[in-house]
């Protein structure tokens, strides 16, 4: 092989290719095909994490509506209890009032 620049001409010598054997890769085939694979890989990961996050978040949002309803019925039972007691010291002072 000859390389001409100008009105300069180098030998380089001859020029060889290499053969491989069917069913064997190049080098550079198995490094573009660990690229795919750890790109493929990592895009599984971030996919993995925002899912992660936004079910994360959907709980979180749920336990509030829970403690917010939780919070609504024990104040509501309190309530009751309260008049419940009340309604009975009423009732049996009404009737000790009235047996004298």
């Amino acid at each position: 092989m000859q390389v001409k620049v100008a009105n300069l001409t180098f030998d380089l010598g001859d020029l060889e290719y290499e053969k491989l054997e069917p069913g064997l890769l190049s080098e550079t085939e198995l490094i573009i095909i660990g690229v795919c694979i750890g790109a493929l890989v990592l895009v599984v990961i971030i996919i993995l994490v925002i899912r992660r996050k936004i079910t994360g978040s959907r709980r979180r949002r749920k336990y509030r509506e829970l403690m917010a309803k939780l919070a609504t019925l024990e104040s509501s039972v309190r309530d009751q209890c309260k008049n419940a007691v009340l309604f009975y010291f009423v009732l049996s002072y009404h009737s000790a009032s009235c047996e004298q």
